[in-house]
């Protein structure tokens, strides 16, 4: 998201019949991945059984990555220039 904001990825759409690779922007993806990561959390709340995966711990280690970024990206120094 902030290295590479208009990365594109290739994925295999499957939608019944229907197959084909398409190329979509990366924070669509992304967005899709972590709404997914809290379905299956509230899924899995009232249930008994457990499927034993820390669904909110992925979602906490993208968020920490993403600080983490934020903090060590170098930032870009411009050439002094001459008149």
């Amino acid at each position: 998201m902030f290295l590479f904001p208009r990365a594109r990825i290739r994925t295999l759409l499957v939608l019944v019949v229907f197959i084909q690779v398409v190329s979509i922007p990366a924070i669509i993806l992304l967005g899709y991945w972590i709404l997914i990561q809290v379905l299956m959390r509230i899924t899995e709340f009232g249930s008994r059984t457990t499927s034993g995966i820390a669904w909110f711990a992925h979602v906490g280690g993208f968020v920490i990555g993403l600080v983490l970024i934020t903090m060590t990206k170098k930032r870009r120094v411009r050439p002094y220039l001459r008149r």
